[in-house]
């Protein structure tokens, strides 16, 4: 089910849990992201970057929003981490539900006015925006940021931020990085309780790959909602990849068994998978133990993912995953499951393939 990304962070917040958010670059890491969720019965974000949008454009898109259209839990889909405000609104065109308005290395007054002009931008497309105070060292999307130009959230001016932009959520810098890093920082928790004292949004913490279990609860305790995660998913996947060549040799034969793309490409999907169910299942809880959360009655409102009267809460849904999920045969990634039947037909229902005139079709 497609739902818009506020609700689940809202609900999240009340409920003391937080959202995964996992970036995808390509229909392989969304199809590992959306079956472990189905697995878990849990919730996520599908989070597209600005060098995965340019690289695969509204194709990529429009998969992106089949995938969590078909799937059997709440899905949303996010623009990731975006300083174009021409790209923020053709994504909300696509029928992206949210956007990282990330005007974070900007003077505070300019950082200001650029999420403004998100925010009513979004809202003419029944979106929202996430905003960013403070900016992180590390590499993102291509971009790497030293540790000597990042920048803290300042509490004293996170309450002027929202009220001045209307955000409806704040990414905070409190020490964490993007990627891994040899020696991380420690959190600054004593911020993060002082930027918690002065907002009423939900908080959303990048970098969460490298950070342990303990501070990620100790984190979603003082109100942080959404956890981003791509270089252990992403990391994950590439050495998969890698281990082709090891295995099958610069000449790979077609007639063997795993040898095939379609089977190598499993073996990927099936690594990012398990980072992925790790994730959902052992990290995203304010606390150990507490069994699993169990989204349902008005947690979320369906979403249909397209701009204008499109992109709105539908109406409020049915329980959307029982205490104990039925089976459904999701657990693995095979092209045969019923993931990839459902996936299979929304995307060549939802992507208008261009008319060339030609009535053949190349099937090798």
């Amino acid at each position: 089910m497609l739902v818009n990304t506020i609700e689940l962070v809202r609900e999240a917040r009340r409920r003391g849990v937080a959202i995964g958010a996992f970036n995808t670059y390509n229909l392989e890491l969304t199809r590992a992201i959306v079956v472990a969720a189905e697995k878990l019965g849990q919730p996520t974000i599908l989070q597209l970057g600005v060098q995965a949008i340019r690289s695969g454009g509204e194709p990529l898109a429009m998969a992106t929003l089949a995938a969590a259209r078909v799937s059997r839990v709440p899905v949303a889909v996010h623009l990731d981490h975006c300083s174009d405000i021409g790209l923020i609104e053709t994504c909300f065109a696509w029928g992206l539900s949210s956007a990282l308005a990330d005007g974070s290395r900007l003077p505070f007054a300019e950082n200001i006015a650029f999420t403004k002009r998100a925010v009513e931008l979004a809202a003419r497309h029944g979106g929202t925006i996430e905003s960013e105070l403070g900016y992180l060292a590390g590499t993102e999307d291509g971009i790497t940021v030293e540790e000597i130009e990042s920048s803290l959230t300042d509490p004293a001016q996170a309450h002027e931020f929202i009220a001045a932009t209307g955000a409806a959520m704040l990414a905070v810098s409190i020490g964490n990085v993007h990627g891994y890093v040899p020696n991380p920082p420690p959190l600054d928790f004593e911020r993060l309780a002082q930027i918690a004292a002065q907002v009423d949004v939900p908080l959303i913490l990048h970098g969460a790959s490298g950070i342990s279990r303990e501070d990620i609860q100790r984190a979603i305790r003082m109100g942080i909602a959404k956890l981003n995660i791509n270089t252990e998913v992403r990391t994950a996947f590439l050495k998969a990849i890698a281990s082709w060549g090891v295995r099958i040799g610069p000449e790979p034969d077609l007639r063997k068994k795993g040898q095939d793309l379609l089977d190598l490409m499993q073996e990927a999907i099936a690594a990012a998978q398990d980072v992925v169910e790790h994730r959902l299942e052992k990290r995203l809880r304010a606390r150990k133990g507490g069994g699993r959360v169990v989204w349902g009655g008005d947690a979320c409102v369906a979403h249909d993912g397209r701009a204008g009267e499109g992109t709105r809460a539908t109406q409020a849904s049915p329980p959307l995953i029982p205490a104990t999920p039925a089976p459904t045969g999701l657990t693995m990634p095979s092209p045969q499951s019923p993931f990839s039947a459902r996936f299979n037909w929304m995307l060549l229902s939802q992507i208008a393939l261009p008319d060339d005139g030609a009535s053949s079709r190349q099937t090798d």
